[in-house]
């Protein structure tokens, strides 16, 4: 509210975040421009394949757990929401606040998913520099979203557990769980 009082500050926010498209039919569309060059395939794929919606909202902005599992929901088989959905009942009213999400949260609701879904027997090789402090529990789950790729280790083998999560990093992380499920759907589930 009251955020465009200025109508020069809402041309200028959208100079900045949008630019226009011509499509092969002729019409002009209006696109977010504020994805990071590596998350843009990210992004193009959830919206292609249709469990992203085109946003307003600046991709580097951070997210909340209840936009990242509403992310899964939409992206994955829909014979796991079950499972999905017992996660957020089990975050209760955290899932519902608008509080940006850490790593080491987000890596605990994708290795709870998975662990439902039998698919965490995977070997824990990766030593990782900062996560010591933390409950085993939560060491177990940053150590595995390592190891299978589906979380990324910043400089130095440091992970960065309180680091908030982006829109785009969720983006991302949304595209190798539902890549993830893709290989191994044939053989346990």
């Amino acid at each position: 509210p009251k955020q465009f009082e200025d109508m020069n500050k809402l041309f200028a926010y959208a100079s900045e975040n949008f630019e226009t498209h011509v499509t092969a039919e002729g019409n002009r569309i209006l696109a977010n421009k504020t994805a990071s060059p590596w998350a843009k395939p990210y992004i193009d794929l959830g919206l292609t394949e249709g469990w992203l919606t085109p946003s307003t909202q600046n991709y580097t902005t951070p997210t909340n757990k209840r936009e990242f599992v509403s992310m899964l929901l939409n992206a994955t088989d829909g014979k796991y929401n079950e499972r999905l959905e017992q996660i957020l009942s089990n975050l209760g009213q955290s899932a519902y606040t608008q509080k940006p999400v850490t790593r080491q949260e987000l890596a605990k609701v994708i290795y709870s998913y998975l662990s439902q879904l039998d698919l965490i027997s995977i070997p824990y090789e990766t030593k990782i520099s900062d996560i010591d402090g933390l409950s085993v529990d939560t060491q177990e789950a940053i150590t595995f979203c390592a190891q299978t790729g589906l979380m990324s280790l910043r400089e130095k083998s440091a992970f960065l557990p309180n680091e908030t999560v982006s829109y785009e990093e969720a983006i991302c992380m949304v595209t190798k769980v539902q890549e993830f499920l893709n290989r191994y759907t044939s053989f346990s589930l």
